[in-house]
């Protein structure tokens, strides 16, 4: 009885340090939840991430647009609305202030 209780405790121990996440991963998934995938093609129709406005000082300077992310690259992504109110694209600002949750 006291082995498989030992035995127990052990796998316990070593499957909870196998399933804690490290720093990087839980980086990576609040990035994912703040940020929306620009790879994807349903960026268009995903709900918004952070809120960011955009500062470039051209044409797309103080618009409203959410934080987008290309890889290990983000950017603020202003959407390009379209008749009827749809998205019709995302224009990339790189020069641009986030405006938190």
């Amino acid at each position: 009885m006291t082995t498989r209780i030992a035995t127990l405790v052990v796998f316990l121990l070593c499957a909870g340090s196998v399933l804690a996440a490290t720093p990087e991963e839980n980086y990576r998934k609040r990035w994912a939840q703040l940020t929306v995938n620009f790879a994807d093609p349903a960026v268009l129709t995903s709900k918004p991430g952070l809120t960011c406005v955009c500062q470039d000082g051209g044409t797309y300077d103080t618009k409203l647009g959410t934080m987008a992310r290309f890889g290990d690259d983000a950017f603020c992504s202003v959407p390009l609305f379209g008749p009827g109110g749809v998205i019709d694209a995302l224009a990339a600002c790189y020069v641009y202030t986030s405006l938190g949750r």
